[in-house]
């Protein structure tokens, strides 16, 4: 599975940020560096959270997602489900889930800036 088919699969799966139940706080090691533009520190922080996440409870929320989505008919679901079989946490699509988790967080983080911002008196 190719990078870029694997992150088009990861928005398809629409895994909601706060219900997959991971540790968020592990999620800002990725998130953070991702918001600065950091990308060197980014990719590496990818690489080191992804198995950890994938341990700590992602692994079912995804694998449930990709089986769903292998039923409705989506080949890369089912190529996303074998690559994982072959390499567990260190599938391209786990990868390309934690880095859109991670930009998801980026997106709220800056909408409730936003939102604290325009709640200040002037």
């Amino acid at each position: 599975m190719t990078r870029e088919a694997a992150d088009a699969l990861a928005v398809r799966l629409d895994l909601d940020l706060f219900g997959v139940g991971i540790c968020l706080l592990c999620l800002t090691f990725v998130a953070f560096p991702l918001d600065a533009g950091d990308d060197a520190e980014y990719r590496r922080a990818l690489r080191h959270f992804t198995p950890i996440l994938w341990s700590e409870g992602l692994a079912l929320p995804v694998q449930a997602a990709l089986a769903k989505a292998a039923r409705s008919g989506d080949e890369d679901a089912r190529s996303a489900i074998g690559d994982i079989a072959d390499r567990g946490a260190r599938a391209t699509i786990v990868r390309a889930v934690v880095a859109h988790l991670a930009a998801d967080m980026v997106e709220d983080m800056h909408t409730t800036r936003a939102n604290v911002l325009a709640l200040r008196p002037t």
